[in-house]
Order: C-alpha cells, then sequence, then structure tokens
C-alpha cells in the first residue's frame, strides 16, 4: 500500500491534545488533508483505542489513518498505517508488516532514515526542519538535511517542524513529497480554512512544476533530412534563434510547403513535423 496512491503532494496532520478533536480532524479532512497521524503514545490503552475508532469513522477514503503507536492498536482500529519513532525496533517493523499496514517512521538523521528504509519503512517523516515552538532552543535541521534525506530515500519523504504554507514549496522544492503540520492546522482559529491554506500551497506547487515541466518537454521532428528534438511550443523564429540563425537569411519549407516569413514567429512546430531550411547565398 502506498501513501502516494494519488499522485498529488501529500498533506499529513499530526494530532495533539484538543479536548474537540474528532470535530477538529473533521474540518482538517473536509480542508484537504490526506493523511491523519493520531497521536497515541501518551493514552492509556482504552483511551487509545476510543479515540482511534471514533477518528476512523470521519476519514474517510482517500484519506488515511495512521496511529502513532503500537501496530496492534492501529489494527485493532482499523487504521490504514502505524507511524513509528526513530527509536522503533525491529520487532515494530516487523509486526506491522505482518499485518499490511502502511509504515511510517520519523527520522533526524540520515543513518536513520537508512535504517527505516531497510527495515521497510513506506514513507519517513524528516524534521523538525525549522524551529518549533514545542521545541524552542533546538537547532532545526534545516532545507539541507531534508533534501539529503530526499537524495538518499526510496520512499515518499514528508518533511515536519515548523512548515508553514509559505514555506511548504521550499520543502517540496527539496524533494519532500509532502508536508506535515500540527499546530499549524489544529492550532488555527479555523481549521477547515488552515487545512485548504496549506492545500492550496501544495497544489498550486505541483501545479507550477508541471506547467514547467510541460515547457521544457521536447517533441521529435526532423530537420534537412535528420531527426531532432526541439522545445516543445517553438516557433520556426524561435528554433532559429536558439541554433544562431537569422531568419532574414533563409528560407523553410514546412512540411512540403514554402511558409513565408511573416508566419515564421506565429508558425509552432509540431510533433512529426518536417523542415527543409536553406541557407541563402549572400547577395540572394
Amino acid at each position: 500500500m502506498t501513501p502516494l496512491a494519488s499522485g498529488r503532494p501529500l498533506l499529513m496532520l499530526v494530532t495533539e491534545s484538543h479536548a474537540d478533536l474528532v470535530e477538529r480532524v473533521f474540518e482538517a479532512v473536509t480542508g484537504g488533508v490526506d493523511f491523519v497521524c493520531l497521536r497515541a503514545r501518551d493514552l492509556d490503552p482504552e483511551a487509545a483505542a476510543r479515540l482511534g475508532s471514533a477518528i476512523r469513522d470521519i476519514v474517510i477514503a482517500p484519506c488515511r489513518l495512521v496511529i502513532n503507536g503500537a501496530p496492534e492498536l492501529a489494527v485493532g482500529c482499523k487504521a490504514d498505517g502505524v507511524h513509528l519513532p526513530e527509536a522503533a525496533s525491529a520487532s515494530d517493523f516487523e509486526r506491522a508488516g505482518r499485518h499490511g499496514l502502511v509504515i511510517g517512521a520519523s527520522v533526524h538523521s540520515l543513518r536513520a532514515a537508512q535504517r527505516a528504509m531497510r527495515l521497510g519503512a513506506s514513507y519517513l517523516l524528516a524534521g523538525s526542519i525549522y524551529e518549533t515552538r514545542s521545541h524552542p532552543g533546538r537547532a532545526p535541521a534545516g532545507l539541507g538535511f531534508l533534501r539529503d534525506v530526499c537524495n538518499i530515500s526510496r520512499v515518499p519523504v514528508l518533511a515536519i517542524g515548523g512548515i508553514s504554507p509559505e514555506r511548504t514549496p521550499d520543502c517540496l522544492d527539496a524533494g519532500a513529497s509532502g508536508v506535515a503540520a500540527i499546530s499549524g492546522i489544529l492550532g488555527a482559529p479555523s481549521v477547515l480554512e488552515a487545512a485548504r491554506s496549506y492545500r492550496g500551497a501544495l497544489d498550486e506547487h505541483a501545479t507550477s512544476r508541471n506547467a514547467r515541466k510541460n515547457l521544457m518537454s521536447t517533441v521529435g521532428v526532423t530537420i534537412n533530412g535528420e531527426p531532432r528534438e526541439i522545445e516543445q511550443g517553438s516557433t520556426i523564429s524561435v528554433f532559429l534563434a536558439s541554433i544562431a540563425i537569422n531568419e532574414k537569411t533563409v528560407v523553410v519549407e514546412y512540411n512540403g510547403n514554402i511558409l513565408p516569413r511573416a508566419e515564421y514567429a506565429a508558425q509552432v512546430i509540431g510533433p512529426g513535423d518536417i523542415l527543409e531550411i536553406v541557407q541563402m547565398m549572400a547577395g540572394g
């Protein structure tokens, strides 16, 4: 089971204690959260099971629920997965894998990231990337650390720690598959609007990145009898400029027809097009 089946950048909500936590989680899911990570390690088993079951009822596919607790608790709550601390034992990973759970792992070093992947982690939660209110004075790991983890990771990496919607693009540019938030969502005056703000930052960055990829895509054409890849969307004028040819000094045959020079700037070269470019002699 992969946590990124939707193909879009992932937004994870990590819970903290609130009297109305179930209602807040519902608003966050409505606002676009993809994953809810329920912290249950500080609760007694019965309270954790009750809370997990209540959260399970409102976390509906495609959103997923992972339990930060024992694998058996996640199974009992019918959660999609379990989230393990950096110090989790190999046995924790093995038990989670035996139950077919998504396995998340918190990591604070490259060595921990490598260990978690070796033990079967489905995704990594890397941080803290920025300074957080929960750990005042602790030096943040920084974007360089996040980039290093992403470079060695075979699984999705989520950034956590001081992540705001404004900082989200930097995390994605560092290679993260998404971000995780705690108080940035649950502590906001409107949980719904906060979740939407994070979701909007993620989706806007993805749209912008796809647009850049499309601009950088190439198409196959034939030029003077030779196959060639050129930048998608290039006009005749743009292509000639890219190969340092003055368009006033050439005649272009485009798909068997001589193209008027006045149309060079408007004619977009498409996949499979055939061009013959003939350089005019001086004085010709």
